[in-house]
């Protein structure tokens, strides 16, 4: 989206799986990677990688994943 949200969608249910807020601006690219993880870009230069597997988990902790470490690009 132009805000910089992005939206997954499961076509199959015609549902929302996951609303990502990652990025502050416009999102340029996305790329997904069997299905586990959604990489991410927005024109600012900002790259993001989000793991779809353990989202829901990762929400519910409201922790930082451990051992990740991403410098803007």
């Amino acid at each position: 989206m132009i805000d910089g949200a992005i939206i997954i969608i499961d076509l199959t249910l015609g549902i929302e799986k996951h609303f990502l807020e990652k990025h502050p601006t416009a999102i340029s690219c996305l790329s997904f990677f069997e299905d586990k993880a959604l990489m991410s870009g927005s024109i600012c230069g900002r790259v993001n990688i989000s793991d779809l597997e353990n989202l829901d988990r990762i929400k519910a902790q409201k922790k930082p994943i451990e051992g990740l470490k991403f410098s803007r690009c």
